[in-house]
């Protein structure tokens, strides 16, 4: 599953670089906000239809998951060809295309670029705390906090749902300003609100600070990207966005193996600890990593 994802990425962030030189940031916000729709109504969707729900007197006792797992093939089949059939040729993409031992040389470049190099690796730490959250927070609300499925389906859209406004915002503001102002006050918050969820474990509280979180974790990520790929010639931005989410994948399939060790052995605040640190790793690297505008 996790090919799937992998295989989209690169050519889609890096058509839309291609697409929109000039305003990267915001055309990966705003591309990033179709998924951060998906991101929240899923949840909740799979939360009511795994749960079940009584009203006025009907009761269904919801879908068992192998039954779930198999209707979301539809969807995704759908998704793929509608993206086969509508974007066999997008404006301002295939032109100026570089040979492919032109390509190469410039990929290979990469390797040794700081900002790219940079970028991968804050980008990837950042995973490392997306996925620990992700994944144990879920644990958290049902083991420890008792919630429902619905309810746990409800609290994990918020990581999501504010994102779908403060994206595009965000990405704008990148483009018209300043990339490396708008990710060191993303990853302040998040640095600020994950330590919050020591204190706010539960309640309103926990609540409020997940929709917050919410506004952030997603949002950045394409600021980050943007940055990367300003320091990437041109006809290199798919290989720099793999590079980008090469890294993230590496680091954060190893955050839940360590997330799920510091659970087991000293409990959930040794989670939000964790994420803690690394953040305010992400924070001040921030302000190291060269970034430039092409």
């Amino acid at each position: 599953m996790g090919c799937g994802a992998s295989f989209w990425h690169a050519p889609a962030f890096g058509t839309l670089a291609s697409a929109y030189p000039n305003r990267k940031a915001t055309a990966f916000a705003v591309h990033r906000v179709g998924g951060s729709v998906g991101d929240s109504t899923a949840p909740m969707i799979t939360g009511l239809l795994l749960g079940g729900f009584a009203f006025w007197g009907f009761e269904w006792v919801g879908l068992k998951w192998q039954t779930l797992a198999l209707i979301m093939v539809i969807p995704a089949l759908v998704a793929a060809l509608s993206v086969f059939f509508a974007f066999r040729k997008i404006e301002g993409v295939g032109r100026n295309i570089p040979n492919f031992s032109t390509y190469i040389l410039s990929a290979k470049a990469m390797l040794t670029n700081s900002t790219v190099l940079g970028m991968v690796a804050l980008s990837g730490v950042r995973s490392m705390v997306h996925s620990a959250l992700t994944i144990f927070l879920v644990i958290y609300m049902s083991e420890d906090l008792n919630f429902s499925d619905a309810n746990i389906g409800f609290h994990i859209s918020l990581l999501t749902l504010l994102g779908i406004v403060s994206s595009p915002l965000m990405g704008w503001a990148s483009d018209k300003f300043n990339r490396r102002g708008v990710i060191f006050f993303s990853m302040s918050a998040l640095t600020i609100l994950s330590g919050c969820l020591l204190y706010f474990d539960s309640g309103v509280g926990f609540t409020l600070i997940l929709a917050c979180t919410g506004i952030f974790l997603y949002s950045v990520n394409p600021i980050m990207m943007a940055a990367a790929i300003d320091a990437t010639k041109r006809g290199t931005e798919s290989s720099g966005v793999a590079l980008m989410f090469t890294g993230g994948s590496l680091l954060g399939a190893l955050s839940p193996i360590l997330a799920g060790q510091l659970r087991q052995t000293f409990g959930m605040d040794a989670v939000f600890i964790y994420t803690t640190t690394i953040l305010t790793v992400v924070t001040i690297g921030s302000l190291l990593v060269p970034m430039k505008r092409l």
